[in-house]
């Protein structure tokens, strides 16, 4: 949290975690089991997740993983009353109010040799998985 914190801040905006409520899973981890490795991998592990092929990493599976790891680190769903939980979000979405922020972000288009490199990867990935990947569709 205080290297994204930090990067908010740097670009003129406000810390993440004063926009938004932000569960910082590693903190969690720490204070679950102190002392001990906290990695995504010692995670998986501990908590026995089944194990994905990561041979292309990237940021969408990694959050993929941590979601089962933060729901095995909580216990996961606690309540089957659809009802109750949707009260719940409908109350707290009335209790939050959210600023809109405007950002003039510059758009940079890749190079030839990027653009033939992505085209190399998804072919790699198709090749590997048998499958198109989701860039490729």
């Amino acid at each position: 949290m205080n290297f994204l914190d930090m990067e908010f801040k740097r670009s003129g905006l406000q810390a993440l975690s004063e926009v938004c409520e932000v569960t910082d899973t590693l903190a969690m981890a720490k204070s679950k089991h102190p002392g001990q490795k906290n990695s995504l991998d010692a995670l998986v592990r501990r908590y026995e997740i089944p194990q994905r092929d990561r041979t292309f990493h990237g940021a969408l599976l990694d959050a993929e993983i941590l979601s089962d790891v933060y729901l095995a680190m909580t216990g996961g769903q606690v309540s089957f009353d659809m009802d109750a939980l949707s009260a719940h979000t409908d109350q707290a979405q009335r209790n939050t109010t959210r600023k809109k922020i405007e950002i003039n972000a510059p758009i940079i288009l890749p190079s030839d040799e990027e653009l033939e490199a992505h085209e190399n990867w998804v072919k790699q990935f198709q090749e590997k998985h048998g499958e198109a990947c989701i860039f490729a569709k």
